[in-house]
Formats: structure tokens, C-alpha cells, sequence
């Protein structure tokens, strides 16, 4: 068995390196812990998430059954990206953002152009300073949290998070103006698929 050099220090110090690993797994338990209330507390018609806290894609999503996605367990809807342990923790990782991200199947017929002018338009009005990836198949719009990824670590370690929950939140009610967008846009779809 070749080990290379971190591997045969973790297997040399194996009762503390799997310690650490139970360690590990008991936080991301408690931070997914923590992202189930917070959707619990923030817009319940909002029932079609994708919790993907604790992997390597650290983003959450919201929307609703009726916001068709092309992608199972990625909704059309609202993100918060970069929110992962792991993000939280290195200044080199995306920053911490509040997001739209809509990618209906193309049956729908959704015209993406003047949607995405008018989600961008009452994005901006929401958020403030948007971001755009221009994508031809998607909408996908961000900006950036006002706090910094320390800020939020921070929130998250005292308290049991409850800070941290009244932060995320306060991000998530705070797109509540866009609902009603986001339902303008599939419902028009829906109308033209039929």
C-alpha cells in the first residue's frame, strides 16, 4: 500500500484522526440541523428545497414544486451559495451569496430573455447590486451577503447558531418581493406548454 505523506500521518495517529472524523460528522449533522429550521422559519409555501450543505456544492435552495427545475434536487428558485462549513471557513472559497436560479425544461416554453429582464430588473430592486451569469438554458442571478464569512462563522459558533439562523433568515424574507416574479414566470410557461 503506498501511503502518501498526510495519509500515513493520519494512519499513524488513527484513534485520533477517526475522533476527529466523528467530530466532523456530528457538525455537519448539527449545521444541517440548523438549515432544516431555518426553513422552517422562512416561507413555508417555499416546500421544494435542496439542503446541499455539507458537500462540496455548500448551497441551499428554495422554491416550489410548481417552479420546474430540469434537475432533480436543485429547485428553480432562491440559493444561498457558498454557505458550506468548508466555504465558511477559507477566505479562497466563493463568498457567502443570496441567489436566482431558474432552469425549467425547455417543454415549457418559458420565453428565459424577457424573463430574465424582468427577475433581473426586480432582482436589483430587492438586492440591490446584482450579478449575472449570462447562460442561454438558465437564469442565474446573485449577490453577494453584506457579512463577511468570519462574521458569519462567528454567528454560527455561539449562541447554539441562533444568530446564525436569525441572519440566514432575515436573507430569506427578504427575498419574499420575488415570489410572486418567480410565479409571473412559470405560471406564464405553464400557460404556453398547454
Amino acid at each position: 500500500m503506498t501511503l502518501n505523506a498526510a495519509e500515513q500521518f493520519l494512519l499513524e495517529r488513527l484513534p485520533v484522526a477517526l475522533r476527529l472524523e466523528r467530530s466532523m460528522k456530528a457538525i455537519r449533522d448539527q449545521y444541517e440541523s440548523l438549515w432544516e429550521t431555518i426553513c422552517d422559519s422562512t416561507h413555508p409555501e417555499l416546500n421544494y428545497r435542496g439542503l446541499h450543505t455539507t458537500d462540496g456544492r455548500a448551497q441551499v435552495g428554495f422554491g416550489k414544486q410548481s417552479w420546474v427545475s430540469i434537475n432533480a434536487g436543485w429547485p428553480s428558485g432562491f440559493y444561498l451559495y457558498g454557505i458550506g462549513i468548508e466555504n465558511l471557513c477559507h477566505d479562497d472559497e466563493v463568498p457567502p451569496q443570496l441567489g436566482i436560479w431558474i432552469k425549467p425544461p425547455k417543454s415549457l416554453g418559458i420565453d428565459l430573455d424577457a424573463a430574465r429582464e424582468c427577475v433581473l430588473q426586480q432582482a436589483q430592486r430587492v438586492l440591490g447590486t446584482v450579478h449575472e451569469e449570462p447562460l442561454a438554458s438558465e437564469i442565474s442571478l446573485w449577490s453577494e451577503l453584506p457579512e463577511t464569512r468570519q462574521q458569519l462563522l462567528r454567528a454560527l459558533t455561539q449562541n447554539d447558531g441562533q444568530e446564525f439562523v436569525r441572519i440566514m433568515a432575515s436573507h430569506l424574507r427578504s427575498i419574499g418581493p420575488l415570489i410572486p416574479v418567480l410565479d409571473r414566470v412559470f405560471d406564464q410557461g405553464a400557460r404556453r406548454a398547454k
